[in-house]
């Protein structure tokens, strides 16, 4: 596998729950991010946790503190921002979503197969339990059940393909 990419300033992302710019890091975790959710009380601020690159075809559900059309429109604008790059992607990197996060906002990943294709390589080493967290990263349906890590690459190949 390839060496893990890092976020750079610039970056399109999801931080926390919101739309943002990274602005600059500010340590080896933390980073100035620019909110483009436009209120005038939080428009810049830190993050250090949960940071996922921005797709262009995500959905969020709103966060319960900022309107519907706040929300809508960060999106858009962060959409606009990746068409005027002529990019899908806000970053080259942590494109994988956690389960969790997943689970807590309720994101819908789009997601870029190539990134998918690599991790099928590490497939043949996991057990049923760490695939279906795999799995729930995709966010794709139901697993089919199956007894091997080569039925299981088989499935998710052919949900790829």
């Amino acid at each position: 596998m390839s060496q893990e990419k890092q976020l750079t300033e610039g970056d399109v992302v999801w931080a926390k729950r919101y739309v943002g710019v990274l602005l600059h890091r500010l340590d080896a975790e933390s980073w100035r991010v620019k909110w483009l959710a436009l209120m005038p009380s939080a428009t810049f601020g830190e993050c250090d946790e949960n940071i996922f690159a921005f797709h262009k075809d995500d959905e969020m559900p709103q966060p319960v503190e900022l309107p519907e059309h706040i929300h809508r429109n960060a999106m858009e604008v962060a959409r606009e921002y990746l068409r005027h790059r002529n990019s899908e992607w806000g970053s080259e990197a942590k494109r994988a979503v956690s389960p969790e996060f997943v689970e807590k906002t309720g994101l819908v990943r789009h997601y870029d197969p190539d990134v998918y294709y690599d991790a099928l390589e590490s497939l043949e080493s996991l057990d049923a339990y760490e695939f279906v967290d795999a799995h729930r990263v995709c966010n794709c349906h139901q697993p089919q059940p199956a007894s091997t890590a080569s039925k299981m690459i088989s499935w998710i190949s052919s949900w790829l393909n």
